[in-house]
Order: structure tokens, then sequence, then C-alpha cells
């Protein structure tokens, strides 16, 4: 079974073990970067829906948590990361 991989990032002026933290919530696969925090969410989709319900549930957490930033969600890191810095984010 080919499973397709789905990635979110969160750029924001937060502590990165604030960012970390927050992301456990959703992956267990985390990875710090520069400005922000990158995280596999691959088969959220079939918990929460397509990838405009999964930023908007990251969105909702984010806003719970008081962490302002910028979200991105694509099938590729390097994309969600492009996206998150270059888009205006939900918070």
């Amino acid at each position: 079974m080919n499973r397709s991989k789905l990635f979110a990032c969160i750029i924001s002026n937060s502590d990165g073990e604030i960012l970390s933290t927050f992301a456990e919530h959703f992956s267990a696969k985390i990875e710090l970067i520069e400005g922000g925090i990158l995280f596999d969410i691959s088969g959220l989709e079939n918990l929460i829906g397509d990838q405009n319900k999964i930023a908007g549930e990251i969105g909702n957490w984010l806003e719970a948590k008081d962490i302002a930033g910028n979200v991105g969600i694509s099938k590729d890191a390097d994309t969600a990361i492009l996206f998150a810095k270059n888009i205006e984010g939900i918070t």
C-alpha cells in the first residue's frame, strides 16, 4: 500500500520548544527549522478531512494556545515551508 505524505509547517516567532510541544498534538515526526517547525501529518486527512480542514484545525489550536504563526500544508515538505513563509497565516 502506497501512502501519500502530507506535511505541515508553522512559521512563528514563538520559541522552538513551544512549537515542538504544539506539533506533538498532531505528529510524532517533528523537525525544527529556521523560524518554525515542520511536521509530518500523513494520515490526518483520514481523521480530520482535506488539507483545508487540517489547516483550520491547526489554526484553531494555534489560536487556543495564543501562538501567532503562518501555516502551510502540502504533500511536499519544501512546498509546505514555502507556503508558510510566503502566505499570510491563519492566526
